[in-house]
């Protein structure tokens, strides 16, 4: 099915030049109209949590269609910064820092890190700001996230844009016991690890290390887009990195159990645009995979796969080959945006 689904799909990238652009240049206009690329156009937020709260960037006008942006795992709210300015300017984004993450608050020493605090802090967010229906963009862990929330609340998310994951990591019942026994060993030496102080590197040497750590997929100005909220600097003009280290390893509690997550996921309703970079593994075996495809196909209002050129960041990287198709995605629905 899989292999079908991408014969058939490769085609759909390539829109005609004519409709691409009149996306793309629409988009254009209208930010410059709006003064959306000024880099002071977004307000800091903190959301508060029972340890702190979280961090985010607000965009947009207030009465706009709301989308809630969720970056993917060791990354921040700042994944979005390229992509957003050429988001259509009628939307009300929230692009959020996960706990741990970004500016956004530590959990306290002995408090693991759950992948359902994750699925919380989305109903705590949309709470928060008083959404009672909206969107969601995620990459990577947060498309993850997107689909596991509207499948639990499928009342509330009229749509998810998911990037480069096409479906939940998952693992079969089979191994549950080793995949959670190995999580909380590492846990138990990620957290021993905080006794110390944290490593201390010049701001060109955290450079250095935050591309190599993303496998060189991020370019030099994607890097210093996430180091924005991704360090710290200290008076001695040295930095550390502002994460916890401790989201190395997220105990799902279960949560990713293949048996129970495909249960769960049977539950989705909205429409659902999954952009799948090429250069970039699937993540998955073809047989889940498929299974979570049929889902997709059956329970979504609609449902859209689209492969673009470009590697696991395409949207930090080259977000012009993605905007057009989340643009005309948005438009192309019950909404006014």
């Amino acid at each position: 099915m899989w292999r079908n689904c991408t014969l058939k799909l490769r085609k759909l990238p390539t829109l005609s030049s004519l409709l691409r652009n009149r996306f793309y240049n629409q988009t254009n206009r209208a930010m410059q109209e709006n003064r959306i690329q000024n880099e002071n156009s977004f307000k800091e937020l903190q959301i508060p949590i029972n340890y702190g709260y979280l961090a985010a960037k607000e965009y947009g006008p207030l009465t706009g269609e709301k989308l809630l942006a969720l970056h993917g795992w060791q990354d921040n709210a700042g994944s979005f910064d390229t992509l957003i300015p050429l988001l259509h300017p009628n939307l009300h984004i929230v692009a959020v820092d996960h706990a741990g993450q970004g500016l956004s608050s530590h959990k306290p020493l002995g408090y693991p890190y759950y992948s359902l605090d994750y699925i919380n802090h989305i109903k705590l967010i949309v709470d928060y700001l008083k959404w009672e229906k909206f969107s969601i963009l995620g990459h990577s862990m947060g498309s993850s996230l997107a689909i596991i929330f509207s499948s639990i609340y499928p009342e509330i998310v009229n749509k998810i844009i998911g990037i480069d994951l096409l479906k939940p990591i998952t693992y079969s019942s089979e191994i549950a016991s080793k995949v959670l026994r190995n999580n909380i060993n590492r846990y138990v030496k990620l957290e021993g690890k905080l006794k110390s102080n944290p490593p201390v590197y010049s701001e060109e040497e955290a450079l250095r290390i935050l591309i190599e750590s993303r496998n060189g997929e991020i370019n030099e100005e994607g890097a210093k887009i996430l180091m924005k909220r991704g360090i710290k600097r200290l008076e001695t003009g040295k930095v550390i990195f502002s994460r916890d280290i401790r989201i190395q390893s997220v105990l799902d509690s279960g949560l990713a159990c293949t048996e129970a997550l495909k249960a769960i996921v049977s539950n989705i309703q909205c429409d659902l645009l999954l952009i799948k970079a090429k250069e970039s593994p699937i993540y998955t075996d073809e047989e889940s995979l498929n299974e979570f495809m049929g889902i997709y196909k059956t329970k979504c209002k609609s449902f859209k796969l689209v492969q673009v050129e470009g590697n696991h960041f395409v949207h930090l990287n080259n977000p012009e080959r993605v905007a057009p198709i989340i643009n005309s995605f948005l438009l192309n629905t019950k909404s006014n945006i």
